[in-house]
């Protein structure tokens, strides 16, 4: 997959954009503030309808106007041609063309133009808190299998339900009996859930641990898993992870009775990086940090070359925090991607065999040209 043309009006700084970029490797050279990360704000934005750097959406909005118009056209191995357009008003109505025909959600076009997006601030999936793991692996999740989101909501709305009946029951001994079949509820929709992120999580463990070996060198042994709430969890499918789930909130309900509040879940859960047995979120230096977010990121993005299509893959102000070595080792993981766009502040972010083979565009102001 790849990006033939992205155009766009009033996003951000940009006035107007009509860029027709190439395939391979897309280097993009610009200052701070200038407008190079609105770029890939852009591409991330169409692919997925949100934005990495804000939950306002009105903000991408250029200042002092009502509405922006983003459009990709791309092309799909298994699809050939295609062009998605977002069109954004200032008061959150969104208008979503799929080539050509108006789509009413953002789950109708969803999966179409595959992104994976590298940022500076995907070092938080490591050192961040659990809360931003779970957004990240629910989104990733939701490319990966269309209904995700749906029995993620259906989760939700169970929670929602268990937690009020808790709260009206709490300082009590003990649930009231009609509270059983809402606890019953909420573990189905759990353990949806459950095997679901168990799967992904199973495919993803040693495509992390491997790309994190090879960029990182001799750096030692990167550990993924995924630490739950329910002991005794297995692979079993959403059969297991449902009686899981009944059994740990069986063993916490003294304690949810006290607090007024569902204790066990995958809303409580956290995917965890350990490097050489040591928890990576607070032993870790940044360095190894950003490296295990690198891996994270580019293992994903492999996984959904091998299931589904080579998302495009935008790199966003990551390579000046790499030392030289990491910086060839990560370059070397890229070659299987049809389209690679790599951003940076100045040529010295670059190691020079990249910079041979790339096509190379400034940015000055919300103005893009080719250099």
């Amino acid at each position: 997959m790849f990006v033939r043309r992205l155009q766009c009006t009033d996003f951000r700084n940009y006035a107007s954009l009509d860029w027709a970029i190439p395939a391979g490797y897309v280097v993009v050279i610009g200052a701070n503030g200038q407008g190079k990360t609105n770029l890939a704000e852009m591409i991330q934005f169409l692919a997925t309808g949100k934005s990495h750097r804000t939950t306002v959406d009105r903000r991408m909005i250029r200042f002092d106007h009502d509405a922006l118009r983003v459009t990709a056209d791309f092309r799909r191995a298994d699809l050939g041609e295609c062009s998605l357009t977002t069109h954004l008003s200032r008061d959150g109505q969104r208008r979503l063309e799929l080539n050509g025909v108006v789509r009413p959600a953002q789950s109708d076009v969803l999966g179409y133009l595959n992104c994976a997006l590298f940022s500076a601030l995907d070092v938080d999936l490591i050192a961040g808190d659990p809360a931003h793991r779970r957004r990240h692996l629910n989104e990733e999740l939701a490319k990966a299998y269309p209904r995700y989101y749906d029995d993620l909501a259906a989760y939700r709305r169970a929670l929602a339900q268990r937690n009020r009946l808790l709260r009206d029951a709490q300082g009590e001994r003990c649930l009231p009996p009609h509270a059983l079949g809402f606890t019953h509820q909420f573990a189905r929709a759990g353990g949806r859930v459950l095997e679901r992120r168990l799967r992904y999580v199973a495919e993803l463990k040693p495509m992390v641990e491997e790309v994190y070996g090879r960029v990182a060198g001799t750096d030692g042994v990167l550990t993924l898993r995924y630490a739950t709430t329910a002991p005794g969890l297995g692979e079993g499918g959403e059969s297991e992870s449902t009686e899981a789930l009944l059994r740990a909130l069986a063993e916490v309900e003294a304690e949810e009775l006290r607090r007024g509040m569902t204790l066990v879940g995958p809303h409580r859960d956290d995917l965890s990086f350990s490097l050489q047995g040591k928890d990576l979120r607070r032993y870790g230096s940044r360095g190894q940090q950003k490296t295990a977010a690198i891996a994270l990121r580019l293992a994903e993005a492999l996984r959904s070359a091998r299931t589904d299509e080579a998302p495009v893959l935008v790199l966003d102000d990551i390579m000046s925090e790499l030392d030289r070595s990491r910086r060839e080792r990560l370059v070397a993981e890229l070659d299987p991607f049809d389209q690679v766009i790599i951003i940076g502040t100045t040529e010295s972010d670059f190691v020079p065999g990249l910079l041979d083979r790339a096509s190379r565009y400034m940015v000055d102001a919300g103005r893009l040209t080719a250099g």
